[in-house]
Order: C-alpha cells, then structure tokens, then sequence
C-alpha cells in the first residue's frame, strides 16, 4: 500500500496507481493538492509504487 500523509495531518493507505489516481481516491481534488515522495514533487500522470510514502499540501488559490 501507499502511505498518504493528508493535509489535515491524518494519514491514509491507497493502492499503487498515478497521483492523480491515489488522490481520487481518497477523495481530493487532484488540482488542489501538491504532492511529493522523498522531497520530489510529482505531477499528476506521475505513476506511484507500492511502499511510497507520499506527503500532501494544500494549495491556496483565489482571485
């Protein structure tokens, strides 16, 4: 499983797939989230590996 670390602080398991696809998944708007794993930010299509730890951050937009 892929360890989330959620902006609320909780964490969460997902199954392996792309980032775009663990954060579905768990119900977050791929858009509006940052992801990294080991200090690398991943893009969305990024594909994500069984034992990656992923660490999330809110994005903060408005006009």
């Amino acid at each position: 499983m892929v360890r989330v670390h959620l902006p609320n602080g909780s964490v969460a398991d997902a199954k392996a797939g792309t980032v775009e696809e663990i954060l579905a998944g768990l119900g977050l708007n791929p858009y509006e989230i940052l992801v990294t794993s080991e200090g690398e930010l991943l893009l969305a299509d990024d594909f994500v590996a069984e034992d990656q730890i992923l660490e999330t951050t809110s994005i903060v937009h408005g006009g």
